[in-house]
């Protein structure tokens, strides 16, 4: 992804946290491509949370919910890293 995102990796964690009270980072923030658009996908201790990269929003239909005994084991998503790494 060549074009700047104006959401930093800081600002997505604060939103995917803000979406899920009493939830706990465990992973990302990391910039991935989603159908074509650069999403921050966050993993936490109650799922994964992907956050829109150029509007900030939560987008609503991929949180995806793991079972408390298999955070460390993360379902597979239609989400694939990204080609670049961003500042």
């Amino acid at each position: 992804m060549s074009a700047p995102t104006p959401i930093s990796a800081d600002q997505a964690r604060t939103i995917a946290l803000a979406s899920t009270p009493g939830a706990t980072m465990i992973g990302g923030p990391m910039l991935v491509s989603m159908e074509g658009a650069a999403v921050y996908e966050v993993t936490l201790d109650t799922g994964i949370v992907y956050v829109d990269a150029t509007s900030g929003h939560v987008v609503p239909y991929i949180v995806t919910a793991m079972p408390a005994a298999t955070t460390s084991t993360l379902a597979t998503t239609n989400a694939t890293p990204a080609a670049t790494a961003t500042k």
